[in-house]
């Protein structure tokens, strides 16, 4: 028993070669085409015609789409001397499982080639009813414009059988695979299961966005507590605190412990504190008159020990430094630059008492030399 695979399939299939048509008249500089018609009735007065005369209600679907095969040549060379159209063009037609090979018929129309309208120039049509399969059929067919003669057509035909495993092979192919088909379906039901997510989304979206308008055009919402809130509230909260009119006693504070020096020492410090006021204002006056010095004499050289105290003294304030109006740092900061100067006061004096005593010392030696010269001669 034959599979429905086979019955679907085509049993013949019509090869056409159709080679050139001669002693055509036509108007046309871009030369006539052939067009070919391959189905159950003569396709000669057109397309139209035949549409219009075709039952529809009558044929069904597999029928209707194998009704006819059109096939159309092109012009490829055209010989003025005879009037010969060679277009030399190769078809092949298969032929629908379900036609009978007998009742096929072969319809030529060939046309003059223009832009808008292209008038039929002579027809013909072939019965497929005498043709013996596998064998070559290579005739000029007539062609007529009514019942007048309008020119020959040159056409080779050959009626062949389909093989059957190549149709297999072909049918395997065009059948489409499970597993595309499974990963198909699952694509496609995944695609709706995130459509289906994106609407979801977009409602909640919405509603949201209406909430939230409801809410600003009512205005802020009074929120309702529980009465066990409630309740819990005020059991926790504590009364405030009645004012009262009473005195409160002063507590005596105690003055914050300041470091004081010892008063001898404060005394010191002030007395070397004039002595250094007096020693700059000296050093300054010194500087004064070097630059006036240095008006008269141009070669005459400054002192820059001068130039230091001369800075030194316009940092310094002018008023005596006291240790109870200045802060901790500028007073020991004070009280080392004074001990410096004391030092150095200090260094001074013993080398200047050091020298007196080298002189008294030479003339005491100087003396008792001359004693003893004296005592000597006498």
């Amino acid at each position: 028993m034959a599979s429905p695979l086979h019955l679907s399939l085509p049993r013949y299939k019509l090869v056409l070669r159709v080679y050139s048509a001669k002693d055509i008249q036509h108007s046309s500089s871009q030369g006539a085409y052939c067009k070919l018609y391959l189905g159950s009735s003569i396709m000669i007065e057109g397309s139209r015609t035949c549409k219009t005369s075709l039952d529809v209600s009558s044929v069904d679907q597999d029928e209707k789409t194998w009704h006819f095969q059109v096939r159309r040549t092109c012009t490829q060379h055209q010989q003025s001397i005879d009037f010969e159209t060679i277009w030399d063009e190769t078809f092949e037609v298969l032929i629908h499982p379900n036609m009978d090979l007998k009742t096929q018929i072969l319809s030529f129309r060939v046309k003059s080639q223009h832009l808008l309208y292209c008038p039929v120039i002579g027809t013909c049509a072939v019965s497929l009813k005498n043709f013996v399969p596998g064998k070559w059929l290579q005739q000029w067919y007539p062609l007529q414009k009514g019942k007048k003669s309008a020119g020959r057509l040159r056409v080779m035909l050959l009626v062949t059988e389909i093989d059957r495993k190549i149709d297999k092979l072909v049918a395997r192919r065009r059948q489409p695979n499970e597993d595309v088909v499974a990963a198909r379906n699952a694509l496609y039901e995944a695609d709706k299961a995130i459509e289906r997510l994106l609407e979801k989304h977009l409602q909640l979206e919405n509603e949201r966005q209406e909430r939230r308008r409801a809410k600003l055009s009512c205005g802020p919402l009074e929120l309702q507590k529980d009465s066990f809130t409630i309740d819990r509230n005020v059991e926790d909260s504590v009364t405030p605190l009645q004012p009262s009119f009473e005195i409160l006693e002063t507590f005596e504070t105690q003055p914050l412990h300041v470091e004081q020096l010892p008063t001898h020492l404060v005394k010191y410090e002030q007395q070397l504190d004039k002595k250094l006021r007096q020693v700059q204002k000296e050093t300054v006056r010194l500087y004064e008159f070097q630059l006036q010095l240095k008006q008269y004499l141009p070669d005459f050289k400054i002192d820059n020990e001068t130039v230091e105290s001369k800075e030194d003294l316009e940092t310094l304030p002018f008023e005596t430094f006291d240790s109870s109006a200045l802060s901790n740092l500028e007073h020991f900061h004070c009280r080392a630059r004074s001990n410096e100067i004391y030092f150095l006061n200090c260094k001074q004096e013993k080398q200047s008492k050091g020298m007196e005593n080298s002189s008294v010392r030479e003339k005491l030696t100087d003396c008792q030399s001359e004693k003893h010269v004296t005592a000597v001669v006498a």
